[in-house]
C-alpha cells in the first residue's frame, strides 16, 4: 500500500513543478510585456514632446517636416531598445529575488533534515527533524523522524537484551562457579550437586541453543519445509511428550476440537515446536489447574488456542509478552527450565508461516494464547478421513 502512495506524492510533486515553470514563464513575458509597454509609452511620449519642443523653437515649419520623422524614428528605436533592456533587467531581479526566497524554503529544511540524519548517523537517535511547510518535505521528515525512532528503540532492546543475556548467563555460571570452588577445597560431590551442574548447564545449552536459533529467525536464515499435513496426530504427540511435566506440575491437558479439521500449510517440525513452547509455558503457569489447547478453523485460517488457569497477567504488560527476557512479577516467575526467549521464538516462528499470534489475560483467570496459520490450499491433496480428536 506504500508504493501507490508514494507514487501519487510523486505525481502531485511533479505537476506542481511543472506548474510552477509554467507560472514562472509566464510571470517572465507578463512582466517584461507590461514593463515594457509603460516605459516606452512614457519615455516615448516625453522625446515626440521634446523633439517638438526643440524644433518649433529652432526650425522652420519646412524644415521641421523634414526633420521629423527621421528624428522620430531614431528617437523610437533608442526609447525600444531601453525599454526592452530595462524589462529585461527588472524582471530578472525580480525573478531571482523570488528564487532565492522560494530556493531557501526548500533548502533550509532539506539541511535540517540532513543534519538530524548525520546527528543519528554519529549515534544521536535524540535528534528529531523539523517540520516544513512544503507537503512533501513535511512528510520526508516525518518519515526520517519515525525511522530515528525505530533506531533509538532498536538500540535501547539491544542494550536491554544484552544486559539480559548477561543475567541469564551469570545465573547458571554463578551456581556452576560455586560448586567448582567446593571441590577445590575438597568437599565431597554428592548426587544432589552433580544433579544440580547437570541441570544448570542444560539451562545453559538451551540459552545457548535458543539464541542461535532466534538470531535465525529475525536475519530470515531459518529453512522452513513448508508442506500439507494432518495438524492432529502433531498435537497428540506433543501434548504426549507434555504429559508427565502436566503431571509433576499437578496440572490437566485437555484438548477440544471438531472432527473435521483440514490439512494446514505449515512446517511440521516448526509447527510441533510452536506447540511445545505454549503448551509447556502454559502448565509451568496454570498453577495446579487445567492447561486446554482448542482446534478451529474460520476461513482459511486454522486456529490453535491453547489456554491455562494461572494468575494471569497485567494489561499494562501483555505488549511485552513475546519480548525476549521479558517476565512479569507475578505470572512469568524464573524457573530453571526456561530460557525466556520461548515465546518471542514463537511469535517469529508463526509469522514466517504465513501466520498470526495474539495473546489474552486476565489477572486471576488466566492467560489465553491464540495463532492460525494457513489452511492447505483446495490444490493440494488431502485424506479422506481425519482422526478423531480425544481429551487428555
Amino acid at each position: 500500500m506504500s508504493k501507490p502512495g508514494v507514487r501519487r506524492s510523486s505525481l502531485n510533486l511533479r505537476m506542481r513543478l511543472v506548474l510552477s515553470h509554467v507560472l514562472v514563464g509566464a510571470l517572465s513575458v507578463g512582466m517584461i510585456t507590461a514593463i515594457s509597454h509603460f516605459y516606452k509609452s512614457f519615455a516615448f511620449t516625453r522625446e515626440v514632446y521634446h523633439l517638438q519642443q526643440g524644433i518649433d523653437l529652432e526650425k522652420g515649419i519646412r524644415e521641421r517636416e523634414a526633420f521629423s520623422n527621421q528624428d522620430v524614428l531614431t528617437r523610437f528605436h533608442r526609447v525600444n531598445n531601453q525599454g526592452t533592456l530595462f524589462s529585461v533587467a527588472i524582471t530578472v531581479l525580480a525573478l531571482t529575488a523570488w528564487g532565492c526566497t522560494v530556493g531557501q524554503l526548500i533548502v533550509y529544511p532539506l539541511g535540517e533534515i540532513e543534519l538530524a540524519v548525520r546527528q543519528a548517523a554519529a549515534g544521536d537517535l535524540a535528534t528529531r527533524t523539523p517540520s516544513s511547510s512544503i507537503p512533501e518535505i513535511h512528510r520526508l521528515s516525518l518519515s526520517i523522524n519515525s525511522l530515528i525512532a525505530s533506531l533509538h528503540g532498536v538500540e535501547e532492546r539491544r542494550q536491554e537484551l544484552m544486559a539480559d543475556l548477561a543475567h541469564e548467563l551469570r545465573t547458571p555460571m554463578t551456581v556452576i562457579y560455586g560448586y567448582v570452588e567446593m571441590f577445590e577445597d575438597g568437599l565431597p560431590v554428592s548426587p544432589d550437586i552433580t544433579r544440580q551442574m547437570l541441570s544448570e548447564m542444560e539451562r545453559l545449552e538451551r540459552l545457548i541453543c535458543d539464541m542461535l536459533e532466534l538470531s535465525k529467525v529475525e536475519a530470515g536464515h531459518l529453512p522452513l519445509y513448508l508442506e500439507s499435513f494432518q495438524p492432529l496426530p502433531v498435537l497428540h504427540n506433543v501434548l504426549q511428550m507434555l504429559r508427565e511435566q502436566a503431571v509433576l506440575a499437578q496440572s490437566q491437558l485437555q484438548l477440544h476440537c471438531s472432527d473435521d479439521l483440514p490439512e494446514i500449510f505449515a512446517d511440521p517440525d516448526r509447527f510441533k515446536q510452536i506447540l511445545i513452547n505454549l503448551v509447556s509455558n502454559s502448565i509451568t503457569h496454570a498453577a495446579s489447574g487445567a492447561v486446554t489447547v482448542h482446534l478451529w478453523t474460520q476461513a482459511n485460517e486454522f486456529w490453535v488456542a491453547v489456554s491455562d488457569t494461572g494468575e494471569g497477567i497485567a494489561p499494562e504488560n501483555l505488549p511485552r509478552v513475546f519480548e525476549r527476557f521479558w517476565r512479569g512479577d507475578r505470572s512469568r516467575n524464573v524457573n530453571a527450565g526456561s530460557s525466556g526467549i520461548g515465546l518471542a521464538i514463537t511469535q517469529r516462528l508463526v509469522e514466517l508461516q504465513g501466520g498470526h499470534i495474539e495473546v489474552e489475560s486476565e489477572l486471576g483467570n488466566g492467560t489465553i494464547f491464540r495463532f492460525w496459520l494457513p489452511i492447505s490450499t483446495p490444490e493440494r491433496p488431502q485424506d479422506a478421513t481425519l482422526p478423531q480428536c480425544v481429551s487428555g
